[in-house]
């Protein structure tokens, strides 16, 4: 994963000692740009929110649009960048994916990050809600503990295509769905969706 160049959308965000992950993305206006992170990472809006990039630097922040209806939350940045990511807005079942993030079991390591890979295996009537669900399989720990999963929340999911020699933006992380802390249900939110988000609000 750190050979694609897509690893560079990946940011930090924190909030009151509470650290997530999110995705860092180009806009078509100069010197502006967007991360784009799950809503439940901000836990108290009072308290400075600071965003980071791969490199662990500070990104300035310029408006916050929240979502009223959806784990979702969109910061401006008052920086341009150059991540022009392919999206993918269809939803298709046994898709193979990668996400990354900043998991809590990595937070002694500052610039730790690390990747999981999986497929979308469970769609069924969010499709108009651009929820989707993936079953993670590979580089995960073996036993399941809530520190591996904490932090992964925001994250980008890639979707693999033409024989996995291209990655494309399919969406972010936005829960797991149950109490287990296993990997095979994270709750994921269609990045598409959340375009048409961006483009009813800037």
């Amino acid at each position: 994963m750190d050979t694609l160049d897509n690893l560079k959308t990946l940011v930090k965000v924190r909030n009151n000692k509470h650290v997530g992950s999110g995705v860092w993305l180009a806009t078509d206006v100069d010197d502006i740009s967007i991360v784009i992170t799950a809503k439940h990472n901000i836990k108290d809006k009072k308290k400075e929110i600071d965003i980071y990039d791969i490199n662990n630097n500070k990104l300035p922040i310029i408006k916050d649009i929240y979502s009223p209806n959806k784990d979702i939350v969109i910061f401006i940045i008052g920086f341009s960048c150059g991540h022009i990511l392919p999206i993918c807005s269809e939803l298709n079942d046994r898709k193979d994916v990668i996400t990354i993030g900043y998991p809590l079991s990595l937070a002694s390591n500052e610039n730790k990050y690390t990747d999981y890979e999986g497929d979308i295996y469970y769609e069924y009537d969010h499709q108009d809600t651009g929820v989707f669900f993936i079953n993670l399989t590979k580089n995960v720990p073996k036993e399941p503990n809530e520190d591996h999963i904490k932090g992964f929340s925001g994250g980008p999911v890639f979707e693999f295509y033409n024989n996995k020699k291209n990655i494309r933006l399919k969406g972010i992380v936005t829960n797991r769905y149950d109490n287990s802390f296993n990997f095979s249900k994270i709750k994921c939110q269609k990045i598409s969706n959340v375009i048409d988000m961006i483009n009813e609000d800037f």
